[in-house]
């Protein structure tokens, strides 16, 4: 993938790119359980029946989308959520995960929230070295995962 990158809303005809680097990358976890590993398909269901609520905003990398940020913005109280992050295997390393979150930073500049497998070293790792707060595990009903939970206090907070 080219390394000139522009950030831009995502548009529909997006959706099954975004689908196929959500999977891989998934895929490329290391020390994720492979019983965590959502489908393309199952990938693609969740952008097509939650995406719809989520701000999403793609690195265009010229020749093919790089990677993509999604989230739910505060609605005037509290925290964002930062729904998902991911960089295509194959373009990771290039900054193109720092820049998305620098959009989702920008976009929720009161802060966010988001969870990640507690199991993801790399995903963890990135978040540490970007300068997101860990807060804790926690294990949720709803998820196959104890997942662990990062901050980041935005800029406005006091």
């Amino acid at each position: 993938m080219n390394s000139d990158v522009v950030l831009r809303p995502a548009k529909a005809a997006d959706t099954d790119a975004l689908a196929e680097i959500w999977h891989v990358s998934l895929r490329s976890m290391t020390g994720v359980s492979e019983s965590l590993i959502l489908s393309r398909a199952r990938c693609l269901e969740r952008l097509l029946t939650e995406g719809p609520g989520w701000q999403i905003v793609v690195a265009d990398a010229g020749d093919g989308i790089a990677g993509f940020v999604a989230w739910i913005a505060a609605d005037g109280q509290g925290e964002g959520w930062l729904r998902e992050l991911f960089v295509h295997p194959a373009a990771q390393g290039r900054r193109f995960g720092s820049r998305l979150l620098g959009a989702a930073r920008a976009a929720m500049p009161t802060g966010f929230w988001l969870r990640t497998p507690a199991d993801n070293v790399g995903g963890r790792r990135f978040y540490e070295r970007e300068g997101l707060r860990f807060d804790s595990l926690r294990q949720d009903d709803s998820l196959p995962f104890t997942s662990a939970i990062y901050r980041w206090a935005g800029t406005l907070s006091s």
